[in-house]
């Protein structure tokens, strides 16, 4: 706890924001983590199910293995479904606090991309 304090001293002092200003940043940082986690998700999900879907075309006329394939296609369409709902949600969730961020305080708009954003 004593670290994160010297933490957001330190950056309250680096970029010269207030505190209220930093508590806002870091609930954008945390909703654009969450939106990445899903993300990544939702491409390993849909590369399960074409690899599914693959191995039923190939593999699922057979009389003694077919159902077998059938069901892991079925299961990865439901995973993959479930991921991108994820994958919906958590970017609404993301542009939500974002845009309440820069709302609220509109400095932020410049900060985001620059500490946020992986890329920057």
């Amino acid at each position: 706890m004593a670290d994160e304090m010297k933490t957001s001293i330190a950056a309250t002092a680096y970029v010269g924001i207030s505190e209220v200003e930093l508590v806002a940043l870091i609930s954008v940082a945390k909703a654009y983590g969450v939106r990445s986690v899903a993300r990544s998700r939702a491409k390993e999900a849909k590369t399960a199910k074409e690899r599914a879907r693959k191995e039923l075309s190939h593999y699922g006329g057979f009389a003694d293995c077919g159902d077998s394939y059938q069901s892991s296609y079925d299961e990865a369409s439901g995973v993959f479904d479930a991921a991108v709902s994820a994958e919906i949600s958590s970017e609404k969730a993301y542009k939500k606090a974002r845009l309440t961020a820069i709302e609220r305080h509109p400095r932020l708009a410049e900060l985001i991309p620059r500490f946020v954003h992986e890329d920057a």
